[in-house]
């Protein structure tokens, strides 16, 4: 699985606060090993050709 952030992704990510740093990168690997469970509520954005949004927290949605 190749996962490609962008570069608006990278400078917003760098200006969070270290413990959501860690546990983003907690959940990219767990993620890599399962990107269809549940607890990531991964779904298709309507109107996009391939942009999916998946669950970090909550409070703390991302798309890739």
């Amino acid at each position: 699985m190749e996962i490609e952030f962008l570069p608006r992704f990278t400078r917003a990510f760098n200006k969070l606060p270290k413990p959501i740093r860690d546990l983003f990168k907690d959940k990219l690997h767990q993620f890599v090993d399962d990107w269809r469970h549940p607890s990531f509520r991964i779904h298709m954005l309507e109107g996009t050709d391939g942009v999916w949004s998946a669950s970090l927290m909550y409070n703390l949605d991302t798309e890739c």
